[in-house]
């Protein structure tokens, strides 16, 4: 009897086209039938064995019972290798949980786990900002994030893991990063890719983010660290933006409808964003030496 086995890192319901189900199911089934292909060659060699056993061979058809002996002997040899090879074959035969798999791999929908840090400071046309980096590949701007595994509850073990990320993402010191839950304002979304036409469901927890430091070396609008573009932007300017519209506008669009919780929220740092446009390479102050526990 088949007993359900509900693995919790995979999805409860599985989208998938017809066309793509069909080619993996076929594929299945032709590596699954392989699997008695042993069968055969066992049967044949214990034949052949047990005739050379109790067999007396004799003169025959023309041949010495010699060269009687020695076919038998050959055959044996050759339905061994065959039985080898067929064992060998075996290993590769796709196991239920191997196909499941590879249904879920093939789906048409996906789940994608996020915990954003929401970074904002006033600037000095006195608007609030958030901190965002550049997607060189995408060519559009996204808060700084990282994934996260819905089966851990977010603990402190896991806020200081949130801690380390932010610490290194702008290069300061862990001890000066405080994180806070907004929990009021985590949401799931689902989008259907343009390319590959596979829906990806994104679970998103926010959270707020408290520098104890000065970030001096920050405060331009946009400057490079570590080798990615940063740029304070508030959520007008990503909303006009085209391609961090098309990207993320689902976040941006649920920051919007609650601008009132992110207005109760302290800023991430004290210092006023300058609006100038240039831009430098950023080395962030550290006022402290403190213990990276990441």
């Amino acid at each position: 009897m088949l007993r359900s086995r509900q693995d919790p890192k995979l999805p409860h319901v599985v989208q998938i086209p017809y066309d793509t189900l069909y080619h993996l199911l076929y594929v299945f089934t032709e590596k699954a039938s392989k699997s008695g292909d042993w069968v055969a060659p066992l049967g044949i060699l214990v034949t052949l064995a047990t005739t050379y056993l109790i067999s007396d061979f004799k003169d025959r058809f023309w041949l010495a019972a010699d060269y009687w002996r020695l076919i038998v002997i050959l055959s044996m040899f050759a339905c061994a290798v065959w039985l080898s090879r067929a064992l060998f074959q075996l290993r590769r035969v796709p196991t239920l949980d191997s196909l499941v798999q590879d249904i879920v791999a093939k789906s048409a929908k996906r789940d994608e786990n996020r915990d954003l840090f929401l970074i904002k400071a006033p600037s000095e046309d006195n608007v609030m900002r958030f901190l965002v980096y550049r997607d060189p590949v995408w060519e559009a701007y996204f808060f700084l994030h990282v994934p996260f595994d819905p089966n851990i509850v977010p603990d402190a073990s896991h806020m200081a893991g949130l801690r380390a990320s932010v610490a290194s993402y702008l290069g300061v010191v862990f001890d000066q990063v405080e994180v806070s839950h907004l929990e009021e304002l985590d949401t799931c979304t689902s989008k259907v890719s343009d390319r590959t036409k596979l829906e990806t469901f994104y679970a998103f927890r926010f959270w707020a983010v408290v520098l104890g430091c000065e970030i001096k070396n920050l405060r331009l609008r946009r400057f490079e660290l570590g080798g990615t573009e940063f740029c304070w932007m508030t959520l007008a300017e990503m909303q006009a933006h085209s391609q961090t519209a098309k990207k993320n506008a689902d976040v941006i669009d649920h920051l919007f409808n609650n601008m009132n919780t992110l207005a109760g929220t302290k800023h991430s740092t004290k210092e006023v964003i300058q609006i100038g446009t240039q831009r430098r390479t950023a080395v962030p102050e550290r006022q402290s030496k403190g213990k990276n526990n990441s």
